[in-house]
């Protein structure tokens, strides 16, 4: 410890994030509740309460025990010496000690304990000799003079453990007074003092000044984010007394497949294993409502990810269709959302007729890739499906039209159908025998024109 090694890879500001930064941005970001950001110096306060502890000082050392070692001498061979190893007690936050301190105010010429030595016999370019044995214990013991022992060490009682050494030859002279052990024990100590007063000055800065602030800052992101997506919930545009029709299920349409399949094989035993076409128009349309929402503040959607605005969106179709559901998995990996046939009133096998995909928008291509992704989820014959692609670029009308006829050029796509949604185009595939219906639903998410961070915006 106190070491070179610990100033060139081990800042205590390193440190402080990770155990105390860290968690207690995490524990504001986890809150979901804006009621219980009410009061914004409140929570703060409770959470420094938490993670405050005291910066770490040194108590009075005490004997601990001896060893013996060897120590080189300058005429060869080495001697046996006495190591008497002490132990400083250490109130607050003994692990701070491990690092090194880099706050703005610290001396950046801070001397280390082993400045100056060097482990000389391993180099291939010096020759072996007593001297550079001697050289090579004396760096060995500063880099193992300093130890911290924390709780959960079972070799050592909790504290800062050093040590002093003398030549057993030369015990006599510590009984006549002439070495004085405490003296050398004191040099050592004062080496590292200015080390640990420093690490001691930046701790309680840090708790004091710099946690506060970072905390305050993350309750004021985290209020601003919970009130636009309570604004994004509530301007959904569903009225609190409006309730759509609950989605129905139809047999499957006689559809001439890549494979041949029988109308009879379009069906599953177990009762209807399609969505109704009125059922798909009014999720789309649903859906639709839903997107005006998100137009109208895109800004409170680009910083999602997409399984979270995936998570409004059902949501918002929760609210009118009872049978929309979220799955972490499926074959071909994850479903975003789905309808089950049995989840509905004249259904009863367990079969997806409804699966959507949700997508930020990247290009053409991927949009394909996407699709691909969406048509895997299949597992009936015919089956409705929704294709979310969000798109933050200049030129969203170009990107529909690239995004549409790239879908429409595909081996697979046989058809448009009459879609429910103007301008989110139904094109149908068959996909190795299955039939599916997909709406291309394009959103735009970019700023308007003249808005500050329109300028921002990835161009096609």
């Amino acid at each position: 410890m106190f070491r070179g090694f610990q100033r060139s890879s081990s800042p205590l500001s390193g440190y402080l994030a990770q155990h105390y930064t860290s968690p207690g941005l995490d524990r504001i970001e986890s809150i979901r509740d804006l009621a219980e950001l009410a009061e914004p110096e409140a929570v703060v306060e409770s959470l420094l309460a938490e993670f405050r502890i005291a910066p770490p000082t040194l108590g009075e050392g005490r004997n601990t025990v001896q060893r013996f070692v060897h120590r080189p001498v300058e005429t060869g061979g080495s001697a046996r010496t006495v190591r008497q190893f002490v132990r400083y007690p250490v109130d607050g936050d003994i692990h701070a000690l491990e690092w090194w301190p880099d706050g703005k105010d610290t001396d950046a010429e801070l001397p280390a304990v082993d400045d100056g030595l060097s482990f000389r016999a391993l180099s291939s370019r010096t020759p072996r000799s007593p001297a550079t044995d001697l050289a090579d214990h004396e760096a060995q013991a500063a880099s193992d003079r300093w130890i911290v022992a924390g709780d959960d060490d079972r070799q050592r009682d909790q504290g800062l453990h050093t040590f002093v050494e003398v030549l057993a030859s030369d015990m006599g002279r510590v009984r006549s007074g002439e070495i004085n052990l405490g003296d050398l024990l004191r040099v050592e100590l004062h080496r590292v003092e200015p080390i640990i007063a420093a690490i001691a000055e930046q701790h309680r800065r840090f708790f004091d000044e710099l946690l506060p602030e970072l905390l305050r800052e993350a309750v004021a992101r985290q209020c601003d984010l919970l009130a636009g997506l309570s604004a994004v919930r509530l301007s959904t545009g569903f009225p609190a007394d409006w309730q759509a029709p609950e989605p129905r299920l139809t047999p499957a349409k006689p559809e001439t497949t890549s494979d041949g399949a029988s109308e009879d094989e379009l069906r599953l035993p177990g009762g209807p294993t399609r969505l109704d076409d009125a059922s798909f128009a009014q999720v789309l349309r649903n859906v639709r409502v839903w997107a005006d929402a998100v137009e109208q503040h895109p800004e409170a959607y680009r910083q999602l990810v997409e399984d979270r605005i995936s998570d409004l969106l059902v949501v918002s179709l929760n609210t009118a269709l009872p049978g929309a559901h979220r799955e972490v998995y499926c074959r071909g990996g994850k479903a975003d959302i789905f309808i089950r046939a049995n989840a509905l009133p004249n259904g009863t096998a367990p079969a997806k007729v409804f699966v959507g995909e949700n997508k930020k928008y990247s290009g053409p291509t991927e949009a394909s890739t996407a699709l691909d992704q969406l048509l895997n989820y299949l597992q009936v014959r015919h089956t409705s499906a929704l294709l979310i692609l969000l798109v933050d670029r200049v030129g969203f009308a170009r990107a529909h039209t690239l995004v549409t006829s790239k879908l429409r050029a595909r081996a697979d796509y046989i058809r448009d159908v009459a879609s429910p949604v103007e301008g989110w185009p139904l094109l149908r595939f068959d996909h190795h025998g299955h039939i599916a219906e997909v709406c291309v639903a394009t959103i735009n998410t970019s700023e308007p024109p003249g808005h500050p961070d329109s300028s921002k915006r990835k161009r096609l």
